[in-house]
């Protein structure tokens, strides 16, 4: 398998990502990645292959392959309202920020990446937005069935403004980088969200 095979995957798996619906040719590009992954990328087989791409320094093409398999996953969380399984993957891929410190890596991150995840991260952020809102709407109405002297309520008040400070933090971080598209109406859609969690 050669790294231009690779690199073909990369360009064309990840337009069907933010697809609510696949076609024809998304769903080729997203099952050729699948059975790539679990042909050449797992096991015994993996570890040779990995060994002979980083010794062409093909390298990043992998890791870019890797991520945007994990997306693939993010986005079948996202489309099943699996809000918190989504957010967790977004949080292992570590694509965007957790605290304000990160903020200057994570922007200097997005500069460096392929552009087969740089044209969708506009996406990515605003599906991750949509997840933080969800679990933001689903606890806030737990707590109102609260008695604030419960156990539970000082939890999910934590979990609340965590949501809070992490919404804003991503919404910083799209207007802080140059996207493809339309970022300004992503832009006010984040906006909109992150002022919805009061």
């Amino acid at each position: 398998m050669s790294t231009y095979s690779i690199v073909c995957m990369n360009m064309n798996c990840f337009r069907i990502v933010i697809l609510t619906n696949m076609i024809c040719y998304g769903r080729f590009w997203y099952d050729a990645a699948k059975n790539f992954h679990s042909a050449y990328l797992d096991g015994v087989n993996g570890s040779r292959l990995l060994d002979a791409l980083d010794n062409c320094g093909a390298t990043p093409v992998v890791q870019t392959f890797t991520v945007l398999m994990n997306l693939l996953v993010f986005f079948d969380h996202y489309k099943a309202n699996q809000w918190e399984e989504a957010a967790y993957l977004i949080d292992r891929l570590s694509l965007l920020p957790n605290t304000q410190q990160e903020m200057a890596s994570k922007i200097s991150a997005y500069h460096q990446m392929d552009h087969a995840l740089k044209q969708n991260v506009a996406q990515i952020t605003l599906a991750f937005m949509d997840c933080l809102y969800q679990m933001f709407s689903a606890f806030n109405a737990q707590l109102h069935t609260l008695k604030p002297t419960n156990a539970e309520f000082s939890t999910l008040s934590q979990k609340l403004a965590d949501l809070k400070v992490r919404s804003k933090l991503v919404s910083n971080f799209a207007r802080l980088i140059p996207t493809a598209g339309p970022s300004n109406e992503i832009n006010t859609q984040l906006a909109r969200m992150e002022a919805h969690m009061v």
